[in-house]
């Protein structure tokens, strides 16, 4: 049976979107977050790393979707 550090190391470089501001590390970090949160017990590797990957990956966009606003409402259009 595999431990977790060898299940969370395997799929390291499988993330579909590698430009994606959310890193494999960030995704990692956070799949071990879930793991100790939910009392350590093993067996739910892929799920905590899919759960992480969507988190990080929702939290990503809403910071750019605002980055994107704030962005639009310093700069607004000039109207003639």
């Amino acid at each position: 049976m595999r431990g977790r550090r060898e299940t969370l190391d395997s799929m390291e470089g499988k993330s579909k979107d590698s430009k994606s501001a959310v890193t494999e590390k960030d995704i990692r970090t956070r799949a071990y977050e879930i793991y100790i949160e939910r009392g350590g017990s093993d067996g739910r590797a892929l799920s905590d790393w899919l759960q992480a990957e969507g988190e990080l990956k929702k939290s990503a966009a809403k910071a750019a979707s605002r980055a994107k606003k704030e962005k639009k409402n310093l700069h607004p259009r000039n109207e003639v």
